[in-house]
């Protein structure tokens, strides 16, 4: 970090960190999206950011925002594994706590985390579906976890 930056740059380069990192994980994560997909990379990505947002299930999501459908958006996850996601998370964790570790130096920030079962009504198969069934009528759950740094 440079010396004399005010607050706003601070920020400023942070959040470019961020999401350099952010980017990265997801690269990790999710399946190539071919190039004859109407879908990129982003679209899948917005669908759930904005089912966390508004603590929504993902197929009420898809129907709201447009884009692909919940079992499309799943499909994508379907090669990576819980370790997979592990390694990448802590790597990218690794990486973006960097900046802010240097900016809080000795001062304390909380980590909260959350975790929401969504309800899933397909076939269940995989690691992906969970056997909690939230509500009547569905066959297993999804689950979510959202970490926030205070």
């Amino acid at each position: 970090m440079q010396k004399g930056l005010g607050p706003s740059c601070k920020a400023d380069m942070v959040s470019h960190h961020i999401d350099k990192c952010l980017k990265r994980f997801l690269k990790q994560i999710f399946c190539v999206v071919g190039s004859n997909s109407p879908y990129q990379l982003n679209n899948f990505v917005h669908v759930l950011l904005d089912a966390v947002e508004h603590t929504d299930f993902t197929n009420n999501t898809c129907v709201r925002v447009g884009g692909p459908t919940s079992e499309t958006v799943f499909s994508q996850l379907k090669n990576a594994d819980f370790e997979k996601i592990m390694r990448a998370f802590c790597r990218v964790l690794r990486d973006v706590l960097i900046i802010p570790g240097r900016l809080l130096r000795n001062r304390k920030a909380g980590l909260a985390f959350d975790t929401t079962d969504e309800p899933y009504y397909g076939h269940v198969e995989g690691l992906w579906i969970h056997p909690y069934q939230p509500v009547q009528g569905s066959t297993g759950c999804l689950k979510y976890i959202h970490s926030q740094l205070h």
